[in-house]
């Protein structure tokens, strides 16, 4: 989620290290829900396929699944008031000519040689493929504007680029992660991303759970 402040509207949602966004201005116009990366394979947020390609590399995907019906809360609740939804995609272009020689090195480092540009399973690689649609649970349906990205630095499409914490707070976005919808392979690396966006005094934004964004939308259409 990320907020571009407006101040004219004092509602929040339950967070730490503080409520919100923090001057109160959450409603359709200035806040938006980004779903990230809900997508079949992905080579660093394998959300949705037992048969993806971190699956087939050998992480457990219960963590990242778990996320799966919170999104879907989410993206019910959002639509019901009003709210933008964007959802990123990774991916790359069929001649891959997006793909770095490093990230094609590194998709392959692995005991089966599979990776980008490889048969599937295999990490994301270009729209369309199985790999990079969206999980069932998470489409955006009604359609909803989406972009892809080639990296892990945020989308393409300029509606919805970085607008995943860090980047989105280097882009003047106030940013909320919201942990019971959010996954990982391993919770040590959840639990850590969740400090850091927390940590002095909320350097990324804030983390709020499911039930409070919730609450929070509930309350600012009062």
């Amino acid at each position: 989620m990320a907020n571009h402040s407006i101040p004219n509207k004092p509602s929040t949602i339950s967070a730490r290290p503080y409520d919100w966004p923090h001057d109160g201005a959450l409603s359709p116009a200035t806040t938006a829900l980004v779903v990230i990366d809900m997508q079949n394979d992905c080579k660093s947020l394998p959300f949705c396929s037992e048969k993806g390609y971190i699956a087939h590399l050998g992480y457990p995907v219960d963590g990242t699944r778990a996320a799966i019906p919170n999104i879907a809360k989410l993206l019910e609740a959002f639509r019901k008031h009003g709210y933008p939804v964007y959802h990123t995609r990774e991916g790359h272009r069929r001649d891959l000519s997006t793909l770095s020689a490093r990230e094609h090195f590194r998709s392959r480092n692995n005991a089966s040689g599979l990776g980008i540009g490889t048969k599937a399973p295999r990490p994301a690689a270009h729209p369309g493929e199985p790999g990079t649609t969206s999980s069932r649970s998470s489409t955006p349906s009604p359609p909803s504007p989406s972009g892809s990205r080639s990296s892990s630095s945020g989308g393409d499409d300029g509606r919805v680029r970085a607008l995943d914490d860090a980047g989105g707070d280097d882009r003047a976005y106030e940013c909320v992660l919201v942990e019971d919808a959010t996954g990982s392979v391993d919770e040590g690396l959840k639990r850590a991303a969740v400090d850091m966006v927390q940590i002095e005094g909320g350097i990324f934004g804030a983390v709020a759970s499911t039930g409070d964004v919730l609450v929070g939308l509930e309350n600012a259409q009062r």
